[in-house]
């Protein structure tokens, strides 16, 4: 995962220009869910707004950093996202069998958090496979579940939640919490909140064993020692546009930047490391061919 930055006032700003008069559409609804308890609406108007985080996350899943498919056919593989859900919340992860949780994640709740419906920080695109098989309606926190009354930093601080949103910067940078070993994702740090938060997310969304993102990230693993070894070997002309190539692989634009900036962390720390590491990378796309 990786943060894409923006205020609150920005994000209002690039939804009024994609569909003016939005936000009043949606603070009506709001007043009224919350008059009501819950979420009843037989229509949504988030949908409306899709294109505006598609840009935002440079047609990237909030959460595994895939590429999304655009164009007529997208909506097959992408889905706008409601980070706490707006309905029931389920109980996880006794739902799941692979995770090695074992710390309280908290209770499931019937109504979910229906007055942040339509709240553009509690919104994103994400993959089918992350947002409908993977996260479905959990939210796992380590505090106490909140209520229509708090606000969006109140409730970060109630509930310390488990995963992070990547919009805006309301909550964690993703990648303080999130490092990769390789190809695989593991916690930055060793233990506290920060472990837990990234342990869940790992676990959650299944990022370390889903063979797509596994396969995506060995290929942008081979680009970036292409790119060294010409910036390292070539001419000059050469060399500038490898180096052109590392910035943008490293550019939260590009899809797996996270996994190709702590590889070339590895490579200024260790850069035996690093080419072992590009040589394992060669070896698994080449078993798979």
């Amino acid at each position: 995962m990786i943060r894409y930055p923006i205020a609150i006032d920005e994000l209002y700003a690039l939804i009024e220009a994609e569909r003016p008069r939005w936000r009043v559409r949606a603070t009506k609804r709001s007043e009224k869910l919350v008059s009501v308890g819950s979420y009843d609406e037989k229509t949504a108007i988030w949908n409306e707004i899709k294109a505006v985080y598609m840009r935002l996350q440079h047609g990237k899943c909030m959460y595994c950093e895939r590429q999304l498919a655009t164009g007529p056919h997208s909506p097959i593989e992408h889905d706008m996202d409601h980070f706490r859900p707006k309905n029931r919340i389920g109980n996880w992860p006794s739902h799941s069998e692979t995770s090695a949780v074992s710390f309280a994640t908290g209770e499931e709740n019937e109504t979910g958090y229906y007055w942040l419906a339509y709240h553009p920080f509690n919104l994103g695109v994400a993959c089918k496979i992350c947002n409908t098989r993977m996260k479905q309606d959990f939210f796992p926190i380590a505090g106490t579940r909140g209520n229509s009354g708090d606000s969006l930093a109140a409730l970060v601080e109630k509930e310390k939640q488990l995963l992070v949103y990547p919009l805006g910067i309301v909550d964690d940078d993703p990648e303080e919490l999130i490092a990769f070993d390789g190809i695989v994702p593991i916690p930055a740090t060793r233990s506290g909140h920060k472990f837990r938060r990234a342990r869940v997310i790992i676990d959650l969304f299944q990022l370390e064993e889903r063979e797509e993102l596994r396969r995506d990230r060995i290929e942008r693993l081979i680009d970036l020692d292409n790119a060294l070894k010409c910036m390292n070997t070539g001419e000059e002309t050469d060399r500038k546009l490898a180096m052109e190539d590392i910035r943008r692989m490293q550019d939260s634009r590009s899809r797996h930047s996270s996994c190709v900036r702590s590889a070339c962390r590895l490579y200024q720390r260790n850069p035996i490391g690093a080419r072992e590491l590009f040589g394992w990378a060669r070896e698994a796309r080449n078993s798979t061919i």
